[in-house]
């Protein structure tokens, strides 16, 4: 009983987690890179810029154009473990949305790119 008291006063206090920390698989997270690497080669993409924070796991990019400027798009991409997260988000008028067919397009393409990135290591 006094463990157990012991043990919920300590996650109380937050000294204790109980969530263990996922590492980050290194492979998905080099395959995410060159993947988004990849669509600033793309000869319809403008401006395009990302960072990466490999501690976090997270690949952000600024927003960038494509198809013929008209279109701006900002891509996240998260890597927990042996799973990632893509997020993709084009600015609108007034809003920003991930329910658009670019961005839609986009996120698929990418999944697959990491996909196959994937499968060649």
């Amino acid at each position: 009983m006094k463990h157990l008291c012991l043990i919920i006063t300590l996650l109380f206090i937050g000294c204790v987690s109980p969530v263990k920390k996922a590492t980050i698989d290194r492979q998905i997270f080099i395959a995410a890179r060159d993947a988004i690497d990849d669509i600033q080669h793309q000869k319809t993409v403008s401006g395009f810029k990302y960072t990466v924070d490999p501690s976090k796991g997270i690949i952000t990019t600024d927003w960038f154009q494509t198809h013929k400027g008209e279109i701006q798009l900002k891509i996240t991409c998260k890597v927990e473990g042996e799973n990632y997260y893509i997020t993709v988000v084009q600015k609108r008028i007034f809003s920003k949305s991930e329910n658009t067919k670019w961005a839609k397009i986009y996120k698929n393409n990418l999944a697959e790119e990491i996909k196959k990135k994937l499968d060649k290591k």
